[in-house]
Parts: structure tokens; C-alpha cells; sequence
């Protein structure tokens, strides 16, 4: 029987971004059902400002969590990081060997090998489970390595674990047909703690609103931008909020070229990075949002856990046609989907304002579809079914 799950990340926690919310969304499922759940992270530090600075340990809407490292803001010595980042698989197998026993299932949302390697033997010793939750394409993972790294990666890292969940089909089949991985894999889509939006203001605004990184690769922040330009003359009350962090300060300067340039300073606002309760309070009072992610490897495989927090709100969504997009949603029945491109974001846009009773109501089936298939408890429990079949585990 399956007495305790300990998520271990990479993620900043409880305060972080979307990998930070697909953790609380699952953590919170699992106590659900009864299980223990607690958070490890050894997420070292981010930029100074970029991410509130999260407690050493505490307990974040029922989920107990550790932080391994005291201080999350980068040291100015090198030798301080170099020596962070090897005690890291040290930290980790002290909080680890801590919090794991027999029944056990610790789950690995993060990519580097050695903390990986030390939950290995945590898990061995406990005679406990290791599985990895993998999000990305693997590819992703090491386009930064240098060849020999990589080789080694894609060789060895998968099988540290015992399995692995997969947020798409696309990921599954990947793992089955290209690296013929043989251990089990379960696939979990994006889940969203639907409750987080139940009784909340969301009185109606004119906000267009965009959450997550503000870059092109990833994102398309260009093309919405320039998709709300075509239309703003015609919408004068309509507003584009923008929040997260920009990865470098070369976007920062960009973006705000680009919106001095088209003359929007007044109508495009930059928030950045909000905390958990003021970006569901945002979210619920948008008039409507815009998913533009341009196609790419990481949009094909990945599924993002910000539409399904767009679609729980029960706000018109307009979504761009990648990835396994159309395996869930319908243009015109529970969102409105469209290509990458500035002059289909306009179309729909003015789609949704010219009948905006309509596009609630197609708004209002986008929630249904968020907790028909992303539903954190529903997803969970297929979870816990799904552990419950590896030997190391007993059957209840």
C-alpha cells in the first residue's frame, strides 16, 4: 500500500511558475485520497527579484515541503555555486533517506542525473519506488551539453527509474518507439487544481491577459503583441496584461521596443512575476486570454499547464493549433483555436467581442473540458491506481 508520495523538483516552491503549479496541483490531489504527500526542492536560486524568496520548511495549503538550500538568490562566488551545485545530491540524499520508508513513492519532477542517482540509492535502501515525471522532449533537456553529455544523458538518465509518467502522447510513443524504453510509463496530461478558481471574484474586465515566460521561441509574445495592435484601434477599452519574467534582459529591452514602436505604452502592461493567490485573482478577472505558442519541439511534446489554468476559469480562451491541442479542444465549441499568427489572434479576437455572450459560453465548456481531463483528484487517483500495480508496492 502506497503510505507516502515525496515530490522531489528542481522547481522553486511554493513560490515559483508553471512547474510550480503542476506540483501543487498534484501534491494537493494526492491528499485527496489520503495519501501523505510532502515537497522536496533544490531549486538553488534565481535572479534577484525575479521569484519571491521561499521558506527553508513549511506547510503551503496542506503540503509539507523542504527547501535544501537556505539562501535562494545567486551567491556572487563562483566558488560558492560550484560548491552548491556539488553538495546538491548530498542535500538531497539527507532529506531524502529523512523522509522515505517502505511505501514510498517518490516522484522526480527535475533533470539533472546526480540528485537522480541519489534518490536511487535512497530508494533501494528503503525499498522504495523511483519515478520520473518527464514534461519536456528529451532533446530539450540537453541542447546545452556538449556532445559527449548528451550521448550519456539520453543512454543512462531514464533508467535510474522505475517508470515514468508522460504529460503527452506524443512524449509516450516517443519513449516506446524511438528509445524503446522498457519500464512502465503512465501518461498524465496537464492537470490544474480546478478548486483554485471556484469562489473567486471574476467580475469582467478589459484585460487580455498573458501569463507565463515573455519570450518568441516559446511563447510568441511578438505575435500577440502584434496581434492586439491590429485590433486595438478598433477596441479602445481593451488592455494587454503581460505577467511573468523575462529570461534575460535582451527580451525585457526588446519587448518594450517593440510596444514603444507601435505606439501601445498605454494600452500593454508588464506586471511580472506574481505570486500564486495574485495570479489566480488576475486570471479570474481577465475578459479573455490568448495561448500564441508558436509550433516547436518542446510545443509538439509539452502540453501547457497555463491553458488548463485558462480554461478553469471559465473565461473565452483562444488557443493556437499545436502540440495535442485538438485532442481536447474544439474551435468554436470549448475554446477558439487559430494559428500562431498575428492576423488569426486578431480574427478571433474580434470574434469574441463582437459576441462575447457566445464566447462565455464556449468559455464556460472549456471549464467543463479542464475538469473532464485535467481534474488534479481525477488525474491523481489514476496515479495511485497506476503505482499500485508495480511489485514493490502492495495492493491495498
Amino acid at each position: 500500500m502506497i503510505n507516502k508520495i515525496t515530490i522531489v523538483t528542481s522547481e522553486a516552491f511554493p513560490n515559483g511558475m508553471a512547474g510550480t503549479n503542476r506540483i501543487i496541483s498534484m501534491a494537493k490531489g494526492f491528499i485527496s485520497h489520503g495519501v501523505q504527500t510532502c515537497v522536496i526542492s533544490f531549486y538553488k536560486y534565481g535572479e534577484s527579484g525575479s521569484v519571491s524568496v521561499n521558506p527553508r520548511e513549511g506547510v503551503f495549503e496542506g503540503i509539507q515541503f523542504r527547501n535544501v538550500f537556505q539562501s535562494q538568490f545567486k551567491n556572487p562566488s563562483r566558488l560558492v555555486r560550484l560548491l552548491h551545485e556539488l553538495a546538491k545530491p548530498l542535500l538531497i540524499f539527507y532529506s531524502a533517506i529523512k523522509n522515505v520508508s517502505g511505501g514510498t513513492v517518490v516522484l522526480y519532477y527535475a533533470e539533472k542525473t546526480w540528485p537522480a542517482a541519489a534518490l536511487r540509492i535512497v530508494t533501494i535502501v528503503r525499498s522504495a519506488l523511483l519515478i520520473k515525471e518527464e514534461t519536456e522532449h528529451p532533446a530539450i533537456r540537453v541542447e546545452k551539453k556538449i556532445r559527449l553529455s548528451r550521448y550519456l544523458y539520453l543512454k543512462f538518465h531514464y533508467r535510474v527509474f522505475d517508470g515514468l509518467m508522460v504529460i503527452t502522447q506524443n512524449l509516450n510513443e516517443y519513449f516506446t518507439d524511438s528509445m524503446h524504453y522498457s519500464k512502465p510509463i503512465f501518461l498524465v496530461p496537464m492537470i490544474v487544481d480546478t478548486e483554485r478558481f471556484n469562489d473567486i471574484d471574476k467580475t469582467e474586465s478589459q484585460s487580455i491577459v498573458f501569463s507565463g515566460e515573455l519570450n518568441d521561441k516559446k511563447e510568441g509574445v511578438t505575435t500577440l503583441i502584434k496581434a492586439f495592435h491590429l485590433i486595438s484601434g478598433k477596441y479602445p477599452h481593451l488592455m494587454l496584461d503581460l505577467y511573468g519574467a523575462y529570461p534575460d534582459k535582451s527580451h525585457e529591452t526588446y519587448f518594450h521596443q517593440l510596444v514603444s514602436s507601435l505606439k501601445l505604452e498605454q494600452r500593454v502592461a508588464f506586471h511580472g512575476y506574481k505570486n500564486r493567490s495574485e495570479m489566480t485573482l488576475a486570471l479570474c478577472r481577465a475578459r479573455f486570454f490568448v495561448f500564441s505558442r508558436p509550433p516547436s519541439l518542446q510545443a509538439h511534446f509539452g502540453f501547457s499547464t497555463k491553458l488548463g489554468e485558462y480554461l478553469a476559469t471559465g473565461k473565452p480562451v483562444i488557443v493556437s493549433q499545436v502540440g495535442e491541442v485538438s485532442r481536447y479542444l474544439i474551435d468554436g465549441v470549448n475554446a477558439l483555436l487559430c494559428k500562431s499568427e498575428p492576423e488569426e489572434i486578431a480574427a478571433k479576437i474580434i470574434e469574441i467581442q463582437e459576441n462575447y455572450d457566445k464566447a462565455l459560453i464556449i468559455g464556460q465548456e472549456g471549464r467543463n473540458t479542464s475538469m473532464l481531463h485535467f481534474n488534479n483528484k481525477v488525474e491523481t487517483k489514476k496515479i495511485i491506481d497506476w503505482l499500485h500495480t508495480f511489485a514493490k508496492v502492495s495492493k491495498e
